[in-house]
């Protein structure tokens, strides 16, 4: 007698195979979508050097799977959103400057086209594309605290941001703990501050940036002598951003030519735009992320220099 065999039929009909695949994949949809989004944390620091601020985190799609400590950036907002209190300048790079839509596309190898509508910005958008091509971005947690306008606190603000706010997010999050893992930036107000602080503490940072900074003659020459010293910040990655209509062009560009004339080599890039939100939207926002993701991991993918003009 033949032993009992259990004899299971495989449906072979390739059009029920395609339509299970499909229905996998849609159940499988939401839960990708879900892992691939960035978090934002906001948390509230009682400081002894300026009260109770707002910081906020945005945390890179992945975070919560890597191992390795993330890089980190201190991103402040502009004037427009630090007068309208401590909440509106902690979220302004995240409810008003579009960091996510911007950070999400670059996780997909690209810029949010939509954002680059200026006159002159589509060629920069394939520049950028061709760069994310070339070399991915690779993501960092972005910290935003509260920029104040307010000149008499800026040094105990700038104690804030040193003594507390990096030491409670190294507690906080996973972040590496050395400075060339820590960056410095922000727009128009915000990038007058990241200046500042970057220049005075270059041994706390290994990107420092600034994105139309609004600084005045008097500024500029107070900003030079804190850069004076050439040795500390000659080892640091610059970024200094402006526009062809920013109304700082100027000073940025003369802050960039004494930065040269005392040994140190920033980045200087000049794009279309005016000083305004569109501008922050599209190059702020890009510039932000991808300068600094690039410069913390000490690599050397390539970032957009001026497009050739068209013909």
């Amino acid at each position: 007698m033949q032993p009992f065999k259990k004899q299971i039929k495989i449906n072979q009909n390739p059009y029920t195979f395609t339509l299970l695949l499909a229905l996998l994949t849609l159940l499988a949809a939401p839960l990708a979508a879900q892992e691939a989004q960035p978090r934002v944390v906001e948390v509230t620091l009682q400081s002894p050097h300026v009260g109770p601020q707002r910081v906020v985190y945005i945390l890179p799609p992945g975070y919560d799977q890597a191992d390795a400590p993330w890089p980190a950036l201190i991103a402040f907002a502009g004037k427009g959103e630090a007068v309208r209190g401590n909440r509106a300048g902690a979220w302004g790079w995240v409810e008003v400057y579009g960091l996510l839509p911007a950070l999400q596309a670059l996780h997909e190898r690209r810029v949010e086209r939509a954002a680059f509508a200026a006159p002159g910005a589509a060629a920069w958008a394939e520049a950028y594309d061709d760069a994310l091509q070339a070399a991915p971005y690779r993501g960092l947690v972005v910290i935003c605290p509260y920029p104040t306008p307010r000149a008499a606190e800026r040094e105990r603000y700038e104690r804030f941001i040193l003594d507390e706010v990096i030491p409670a997010s190294q507690e906080r999050f996973n972040l590496r703990r050395d400075p060339a893992g820590w960056g410095v930036d922000g727009i128009s107000l915000g990038g007058a501050l990241a200046l500042s602080l970057g220049f005075g503490h270059p041994e706390r940072f290994g990107a420092i940036g600034a994105q139309q900074a609004a600084i005045g003659e008097g500024r500029l020459l107070g900003l030079l002598d804190r850069g004076g010293a050439a040795a500390p910040l000659a080892g640091r990655r610059i970024n200094l951003l402006t526009s062809a209509h920013d109304p700082f062009r100027t000073n940025v560009h003369a802050l960039a030519d004494g930065l040269r004339k005392r040994g140190v080599a920033p980045r200087l890039l000049t794009v279309p735009g005016h000083h305004d939100k569109v501008f922050v939207r599209s190059f702020g926002a890009v510039e932000l992320l991808l300068f600094h993701d690039r410069a913390l991991r000490g690599e050397d993918g390539p970032l957009p220099q001026p497009p050739s003009p068209p013909r």
